[in-house]
């Protein structure tokens, strides 16, 4: 039986198929100082032939391809400074080529890396970086050395792969979508597909949010009407019954007072005023299902304002 990869330093030989929109690859790969070949698949966004990663994956049997391994964790290797000249040679660093690579771990040699990242004007030092092509260099530096951190933080939070793909899609600078992660990571429940509440709770509570916190109330609110909406059909929930399953999601190994109430009527008051959420009378709709149910009513009425009576 194969063993699992773990985190196995994996140089990619081949890139065989890649999705840009959703970071989607499959790639042979061999374990480095290794000749053996595998096939594997998983979100690892922009790759190309020659990187080296860190993956963790399992073994999993195509119908058609064989085994091959199912990513479900990746890292990039950190940037030593023995790998510096390759790495910049590689193409990652927007600007830099390989003879301008050579100049620079020639000028800086071990030193390479801390310039880059704590005297980065130095380079203009080098034969080849002028005024212009510093900043953009300095720049991509600054991001590809984000992506790496942001990846290796937000899978440290419960963040898999694929949604990782998503969020850095969506967020092109990693430093601010760390930053937005981390202030408020019921946002993902709100704006990434395929991360609901539950899935945004655990990774909340990886990073300490507290269990009262109006973030978490309010995102759970919106998970109860739009379950109901799904699984039962429902375009509303009484605001009584809409509380008490918010309860039971929220706070469901404790028993519940009148503070904890409050809070979730609070929650449901915070989205009516961001508009998330429309209240007609007791009946708590979420904005989209009330205003399609208006402009449904609205068009039968119209429908029927144009029947004539049928004569009998």
């Amino acid at each position: 039986m194969l063993q699992r990869l773990e985190k196995c330093l994996t140089v990619i030989e081949k890139v065989i198929f890649s999705n840009s929109s959703n970071g989607f690859c499959i790639f042979s790969g061999r374990p480095v100082k290794e000749k053996n070949t595998f096939i594997a698949k998983g979100y690892l966004g922009d790759i190309s032939e020659g990187d080296e990663l860190l993956l963790w994956g399992d073994w999993v049997k195509h119908p058609k391809y064989g085994m091959q391994v199912n990513i479900t964790r990746f890292e990039y290797p950190k940037t030593e400074t023995k790998d510096i000249l390759a790495f910049l040679q590689s193409g990652f660093v927007k600007g830099v080529g390989p003879s301008l690579a050579k100049r620079i771990v020639k000028k800086f040699g071990e030193d390479t890396v801390h310039v880059f990242d704590n005297e980065p004007k130095r380079l203009l030092e080098v034969s080849g970086i002028g005024p212009k092509t510093w900043p953009k260099i300095v720049e991509s530096w600054q991001r590809e050395k984000g992506k790496r951190e942001a990846i290796i933080q937000f899978q440290e939070w419960g963040i898999g792969p694929a949604s990782i793909q998503k969020i850095l899609k969506k967020i092109e600078n990693p430093i601010e979508a760390i930053e937005k992660v981390q202030s408020n990571p019921y946002w993902l429940a709100w704006e990434i597909k395929g991360i609901g509440f539950l899935i945004a709770d655990k990774i909340a509570q990886n990073i300490g949010f507290a269990l009262d916190d109006p973030f978490r109330i309010q995102a759970a609110i919106y998970y109860c009407l739009d379950d109901a909406s799904a699984k039962e059909g429902h375009c509303y929930l009484p605001e009584e019954e809409l509380i008490k399953k918010a309860k039971e999601i929220l706070f469901p190994e404790q028993i519940t007072g009148q503070r904890e109430i409050e809070l979730i009527q609070q929650g449901i008051k915070d989205l009516c005023k961001a508009r998330r959420l429309i209240m007609d009378e007791d009946r708590v709709y979420t904005a989209l299902l009330y205003n399609t149910e208006q402009r449904l009513a609205s068009n039968i009425q119209g429908l029927l304002g144009g029947v004539k009576d049928i004569p009998f």
